[in-house]
């Protein structure tokens, strides 16, 4: 068995025989650095130890595997305690569906276990365990409430990009803690009260989060400067808010006694910016620096972006200069500087903003490139905007949903085709593409008027695969995109499938239809489609026109006199433009004099006399 000696105090460290390297080499030991003592010295490494938790005399390694469990690896080994061991074994009988039993839970391994699983697992998983518990004779408290609705708070994204359903999901997931919380005859904390409150403003309800507010209030509890922050905060996360209503609630916050913070003037600040009232964000800076509050870096920033974005850029620039000379510039302030050079169209002062901000040694962030990429597009150098992108590549920058929906809308309105393709081809593989349907719409219809159908259908199928809504516009490019393509087939299926969703046809889809028609030369077809369209009252001199081309290009001269005539009788104005239609269709039934012999005659069709 191993020796055990002491040295110096402090020290315990282990002087293994050589024999023993004997049962080192079969696996019952293993070589790690000399224990550290409570002196807190260094050690050197002797040979292999045995993990005594500092008491001489223990036996093998084996041996004490086989009374003790242990966690970590190294010098970060350590024995599970009982409430581990427990903790662990109750994950392992939820994921196992209670296949082993664990009794005896104290409330505070139980809230233990409650924090585990809400890391691991989330908050629906983390419901079951509490109803698993609950069995076992375990009471939720107040701390238990507060942690799931912490969790349900966190698991919000920032910012209005949620889903109508992911948005019911978390309401629904607060509701149901705070019910359950209510019916266990708990009574909430002004703790328990902000995590709802910040529920509900991250889901964009302001009006729920100051109903809670108020509810907060009659029930006699005090809210505190957190309650208010996280309402303003609402504010300026959504713009469903006016300033009136920012300003109510910091008056009534002052009212109460309750002194605002340097996030609460921050806030504020923000606010009164994007309502584009800068005269109030300096006096809100002015009140916040005679309250004694000393502005932070948070602060310039709202303000320089508050100034920015509304046009002040004189007024920015010279705050974002008082920041260098303080060495106090962040990456915020330069975006926020960039976005108001880039909105205003000056975009050479950007790159003169990001050319300092690189001297200074800050690296640009993914919003920096965003913002310079979209100033680019709106420019005209879609060129440079396609440069910018391979330039966060090589910085090291992983794009995100907003830098390929730039970029993507930047593409569609251009040339550039084929990186535009590129981009979203590399979106799709990673899981980011955009959710905005005027991205996929201006895409779906570049590759349709560049007569690239199998690109436009792969747009499509990746607007389906983003959970982007499929309404009429973008059924119609695609209509527009297969016509081009002269992929007639797929035309009508198109327009079958869209009936089938119950998407009903508007203007734009008949004349797409008659479009087509007229391209593959059906006229049949296309009286067809011009009677549905008649029955829904939409025809005007523009479809007649084109219903009178599509007469021309089938060589039947015959119905397009009777669409005509038709015209005049329906009392719609003829314009040159339908005179030349007439024209253009007698001019084709010139060139081949054969007509349409042996087949059904379109003027039959559209009741004429033929």
């Amino acid at each position: 068995m191993p020796k055990m000696e002491r040295g110096p105090v402090g020290w315990i460290w282990c002087v293994i025989r050589w024999d023993s390297m004997v049962e080192m080499s079969a696996g019952r030991f293993s070589p790690v650095r000399r224990v550290r003592g409570r002196s807190g010295q260094g050690s050197r490494v002797v040979g292999p130890r045995i993990p005594t938790m500092g008491v001489a005399g223990v036996g093998s390694a084996a041996d004490v595997r086989g009374r003790h469990e242990w966690s970590g690896q190294g010098p970060w080994r350590r024995r599970l305690s009982p409430s581990d061991k427990r903790d662990r074994e109750t994950l392992e009988v939820i994921a196992e569906r209670g296949r082993t039993r664990v009794g005896g839970v104290t409330q505070r391994e139980g809230n233990r276990i409650l924090r585990r699983t809400l890391e691991q697992r989330g908050v629906e998983q983390a419901l079951e365990v509490v109803n698993w518990l609950q069995q076992r004779e375990w009471k939720p408290n107040l701390i238990s409430f507060s942690i799931l609705l912490a969790k349900v708070a966190r698991s919000i994204p920032a910012g209005p990009r949620l889903s109508p359903q992911e948005k019911l999901k978390h309401a629904g997931l607060a509701t149901q803690i705070f019910d359950r919380m209510v019916t266990a005859k708990i009574d909430a904390d002004v703790i328990l009260y902000n995590s709802l409150i910040s529920v509900y403003a991250r889901l964009g309800d302001t009006m729920t989060a100051v109903e809670i507010l108020r509810r907060l209030e009659k029930t006699g509890l005090q809210p505190n400067c957190r309650s208010y922050n996280t309402v303003l905060s609402a504010f300026a996360s959504f713009s469903t808010a006016s300033l009136e209503e920012a300003l109510a609630i910091f008056k009534e916050m002052n009212e109460r006694g309750i002194e605002p913070n340097v996030v609460t003037y921050s806030t504020l600040i923000d606010i009164c910016g994007q309502r584009g009232d800068v005269r109030i964000c300096f006096e809100v800076f002015s009140s916040m620096r005679k309250a004694g509050v000393r502005p932070n870096i948070l602060t310039y920033g709202s303000l320089i972006h508050s100034c920015a974005r509304n046009g002040y850029l004189d007024a920015a620039e010279g705050l974002l200069d008082k920041l260098e000379s303080r060495e106090l510039a962040s990456v915020q302030c330069y975006t926020s500087m960039i976005h108001g050079f880039t909105k205003f169209n000056k975009l050479n002062k950007a790159f003169e903003i990001f050319q300092r901000m690189c001297e200074r040694g800050i690296s640009p962030n993914i919003r920096t490139y965003t913002v310079l990429i979209d100033g680019a597009a709106k420019a005209g150098d879609v060129n440079l905007a396609f440069q910018l992108f391979s330039s966060l590549r090589r910085a090291g920058l992983e794009p995100n949903e907003i830098t390929y929906s730039t970029l993507l809308h930047a593409g569609g309105r251009s040339r550039y085709l084929d990186q535009a393709f590129e981009a979203f081809e590399e979106a799709r593989k990673v899981g980011k593409l955009p959710e905005e349907r005027a991205t996929f719409l201006g895409l779906v219809d570049a590759f349709g008027k560049a007569g690239d159908t199998d690109r436009a259908l792969s747009v499509f199928q990746g607007a389906r695969t983003a959970g982007v809504s499929i309404d009429e516009p973008m059924m119609t490019s695609l209509i527009g995109a297969c016509s081009r393509g002269n992929e007639f087939q797929l035309v009508w299926d198109i327009f079958e499938q869209m009936k089938l969703n119950g998407l009903q046809p508007g203007k734009a889809t008949y004349m797409a239809l008659l479009a087509a028609c007229a391209n593959a030369g059906e006229l049949v077809r296309a009286c067809m489609v011009f009677d549905e369209m008649k029955r829904s009252g939409l025809p005007d001199e523009v479809a007649y026109n084109a219903l009178l081309i599509a007469c021309g290009k089938a060589r039947d001269l015959n119905a397009a006199v009777n669409i005509f005539d038709d015209m005049k009788k329906s009392g719609i104005k003829l314009s040159l433009k339908s005179y030349a239609s007439l024209l253009h269709a007698m001019s084709d039934k010139c060139r081949d004099r054969r007509g349409c012999k042996g087949e059904l005659s379109a003027s039959q069709s559209f009741g004429g006399t033929g």
